[in-house]
C-alpha cells in the first residue's frame, strides 16, 4: 500500500467520523505534515471514491 493511499483511507476514515472537509485539511495539514488545499483533499477523496 503506497503512502498516498494509507493518507487516502486515513481521510476516509476522518471523513466517516463526519469531519468537515476543513477539518480534513486541517489534520492533512497537522498530523501529515502536508501543505494542502480544501480542493486538493476533495479531489483526493473523488479520486479514490471515498465521497458517495
Amino acid at each position: 500500500m503506497t503512502r498516498s493511499q494509507k493518507r487516502a483511507i486515513k481521510l476516509q476514515q476522518l471523513r466517516d467520523d463526519s469531519l468537515s472537509l476543513n477539518d480534513l485539511v486541517r489534520y492533512a495539514q497537522a498530523s501529515l505534515n502536508l501543505n494542502i488545499s480544501r480542493q486538493t483533499v476533495s479531489r483526493i477523496l473523488r479520486e479514490f471514491a471515498l465521497v458517495s
